[in-house]
């Protein structure tokens, strides 16, 4: 196989494969994002919180929804060090908690989530073991539940329970993912991954539907304005001032 490597073929291949992934993601704003958004809005509207968790990568698309300019303010990221690779777990020891039955929901016990509320889980897949127990310890309590993967694979899930979390979610969010992640082929190997790209488009656009739902209930969204100045730090610090008892990481 002739691979060409002339300087910018891989990254059109690469641009390419992520705008065909955003078409698709545009084809279901109306069916799948627009459902989600209006119950984030509904929670909101009731001085709810919108919990978001994600282990591995996909912990980054839990902190593209939290604290972020022009984003929502009543976001509350539940990271867990152990499953992101950041902390003292090393990344080559993040698939031994990623796969404990139980260590997502005492993780998820430390944080204060309501019946009523909205989680949204970020997993490639929907089928390892960790987003599979946050869906369920959130379906246990009353929690709704969005969930943002991709198509689940024919294996299906390593959890017990024998249910994805696609199966579990009351929302879910198809992220197109291909299998391995990676889009452009060199030889044995692909490179160029664009779950994080996609999952980053899929967050935006939650935001966006939600704060229009809001303004169409008659509401006013408490949005976070980009932290340039003290008066622009001070104004997000009073936004948010309402929830720091329960938002972590403030």
């Amino acid at each position: 196989m002739v691979i060409d490597t002339s300087p910018g073929t891989l990254s059109s291949a690469y641009l390419g494969r992520v705008a065909t992934k955003i078409g698709e993601i545009e084809a279901v704003v109306s069916a799948q994002i627009v459902p989600a958004a209006e119950a984030i809005a509904a929670s909101l509207g009731g001085s709810g919180l919108l919990h978001a968790w994600g282990s591995g990568h996909s912990f980054v698309l839990a902190k593209e929804l939290f604290y972020r300019a022009g984003g929502l303010a009543q976001v509350n990221a539940v990271y867990d060090l152990a499953l992101t690779g950041v902390g003292d777990v090393g990344s080559l020891d993040i698939g031994a908690y990623d796969g404990q039955v139980g260590h997502a929901r005492a993780v998820l016990d430390a944080h204060d989530i309501r019946a009523g509320e909205v989680l949204v889980v970020f997993t490639p897949y929907g089928t390892n073991v960790a987003a599979v127990d946050a869906c369920l310890w959130a379906e246990e309590r009353g929690v709704t539940t969005v969930v943002v993967a991709s198509d689940p694979p024919a294996g299906g899930t390593a959890h017990p329970a024998g249910r994805t979390a696609q199966e579990i979610a009351d929302f879910w969010i198809r992220n197109p993912i291909d299998p391995d992640d990676a889009v452009v082929p060199v030889g044995p190997y692909a490179v160029g991954a664009t779950a994080t790209a996609t999952g980053a488009v899929i967050c935006q656009l939650l935001v966006v539907e939600t704060v229009a739902a809001i303004l169409r209930a008659g509401g006013e969204p408490e949005v976070i304005v980009a932290a340039r100045s003290p008066e622009a730090r001070a104004a997000n610090a009073a936004t948010l001032a309402p929830y720091a008892g329960r938002i972590h990481h403030l």
